[in-house]
């Protein structure tokens, strides 16, 4: 027992959501800092590898969102058993989505092998970044069971309101992969030679190799595991089936940000090399200022979850409630952020001017689609802690698909604005997703009773 499991049914609402909002948020911290390290480094060996690198790893991104969709399914599974009081079936629902997770990492190594490849050049066409990107992402996948397989342990730790166990483990790769880069970028004198950008990739298979056994040890340790069997073990297809009802549509909506950076990727291909690096450079950028955010509302899965099963619509209105108002408080302080230092901030990863005034013009357009970003993460999680991943999954793909692939294609075509036209078109399209993310909420947490506008019952 790791005795970092928490109840939250009952006790003060807003100590659950910083107990367990706050590791989150450290470990997204972890996460962007470790992918602002590559691109730190993959900028020091040249825009063409700092290129190839935003474009592989973006793709490779399809593989983590497994792993991913694996976190968000098995805490909402796990964690709605949990909250109905039902112990044997939060661990066979927890042993199922392993074995799950395990098989799906197999397939996906070796279809990923031709896959990813295929992909990259249908974004990238001709350019010189392209071999590059490609040889990256297929020595990726053999981190591949270091981002599904961690996570789907995760996901048994999350839905005990422990993400302290995650936080740990991606600070200890962020620390790790800032050693690693240097020596397997240029080499250690005497025993090996230096392998350039694919250097950042052997980093990153021993760093979340390591993570995977730290997880996925303390998982095994945790009140959920504790209360296996080995007949929990045999394989449940009835069961795996149920669960990925959950990961897939969860998978997906994770998934569909990819495809938003395929959109982008090939419509700024064409506006040359540091265009697509100024794009890894801001997207990356925007990611750490959402950090608090992303972090702060992945606590409403949890919390809707063991409070639904537990039938207490109440505390889940507190929760919406207190996390929206905080959320918008980090938004508005992200925002004074970007019009005060975007520029300083970008030239810490390119000092090439055409590169640094896309990264500025990228945060300072996109700057106005934070507090839709925070909606979105609102609906999602409270959406999925409901047990319905498919909304999320349509929404996603409608804001970071049809609707933002239509609207790239009028602002660069017939209105002919540039890359500019892209940075529009994403906080359009953000817009409107917010708007069918607020809809769908609201009636959804109406139908348990739950009124967002009232005052009544809020702690």
């Amino acid at each position: 027992m790791s005795g970092q499991e928490r109840d939250l049914t009952e006790g003060a609402v807003l100590g659950h959501v910083r107990a367990v909002a706050l590791p989150a948020a450290l470990s997204l911290l972890f996460v962007t800092l470790y992918n602002v390290t590559d691109t730190f480094y993959a900028g020091m060996i040249s825009t063409t590898a700092q290129a190839g690198l935003g474009l592989g790893a973006q793709v490779f991104f399809l593989v983590i969102a497994i792993g991913i969709g694996f976190r968000i399914g098995m805490s909402a599974f796990v964690g709605d058993a949990i909250g109905g009081g039902d112990g044997d079936g939060a661990a066979r629902a927890a042993v199922q989505g392993i074995l799950a997770a395990a098989v799906l990492t197999l397939v996906t190594m070796v279809g990923g092998f031709w896959g990813l490849p295929a992909l990259i050049r249908a974004i990238g066409g001709e350019q010189d970044y392209v071999n590059e990107a490609v040889t990256f992402a297929q020595l990726m996948l053999l981190a591949a069971p270091g981002f599904v397989l961690s996570n789907a342990f995760a996901g048994i730790l999350t839905a005990q309101g422990n993400n302290v166990t995650q936080e740990r483990a991606q600070g200890g790769a962020m620390l790790a992969n800032i050693g690693l880069n240097p020596l397997f970028i240029w080499g250690a004198p005497g025993l090996w030679p230096g392998f350039g950008l694919n250097g950042i990739a052997l980093a990153t298979i021993a760093a979340q190799s390591g993570m995977l056994l730290f997880v996925a040890w303390r998982a095994m340790r945790s009140d959920v595991m504790q209360g296996t069997s080995w007949r929990d073990f045999v394989p449940d297809m009835a069961r795996m089936f149920e669960l990925l009802k959950q990961v897939g549509p969860a998978a997906g909506t994770v998934s569909v940000s990819v495809l938003a950076g395929v959109i982008c990727q090939f419509f700024l291909r064409d506006f040359g090399e540091q265009v697509v690096a100024a794009y890894g450079v801001g997207l990356r950028l925007q990611q750490l200022l959402l950090l608090p955010v992303i972090g702060l509302t992945t606590a409403l899965l949890p919390l809707t979850a063991q409070n639904r099963g537990a039938d207490q619509p109440n505390r889940i209105r507190q929760a919406i409630q207190q996390v929206a108002a905080i959320a918008f408080g980090f938004v508005g302080l992200s925002i004074i952020l970007i019009w005060l230092a975007a520029e300083p901030i970008a030239r810490l990863f390119n000092d090439e001017d055409a590169v640094v005034s896309n990264v500025v013009a990228y945060l300072r357009v996109l700057s106005g689609a934070l507090p839709f970003f925070a909606v979105v993460f609102i609906a999602q999680n409270v959406l999925q802690g409901f047990k319905r991943p498919l909304v999320p999954l349509f929404i996603g793909l409608w804001r970071q698909g049809l609707a933002l692939l239509l609207l790239i294609w009028l602002f660069t075509g017939p209105l002919d604005m540039g890359p500019t036209g892209v940075w529009l078109a994403l906080l359009v399209a953000a817009g409107s997703g917010a708007i069918l993310s607020l809809i769908f909420l609201i009636r959804t947490v109406r139908r348990s009773d739950i009124t967002l506008w009232t005052r009544k019952g809020v702690a």
